[in-house]
């Protein structure tokens, strides 16, 4: 795994008063965790849409079923 250095993150560190080898690492270790954060953040955008795709069907199921339900209501009451 390659480290990579954002360098405005650096100078950030090293103007805050930190030495250079720590400020380095501290760079370095921001750079690495920025990019694990984006593959979970593209692993719970897929996890949300395979949500949104049962919330459509179970409200297309909780639909008709609620139909029926008023379909066999009017029946007993309107029946002669």
């Amino acid at each position: 795994m390659s480290k990579t250095l954002d360098f405005d993150v650096f100078d950030a560190f090293r103007k805050a008063g930190t030495p250079e080898p720590e400020a380095r690492k501290a760079a370095e270790q921001l750079a690495q965790d920025s990019g694990s954060l984006r593959g979970d953040i593209a692993a719970i955008r897929i996890d949300i849409a395979v949500i949104k795709d049962r919330l459509t069907t179970d409200r297309w199921i909780f639909g008709f079923f609620f139909a029926v339900q008023l379909a066999t209501l009017a029946a007993v009451f309107f029946h002669r």
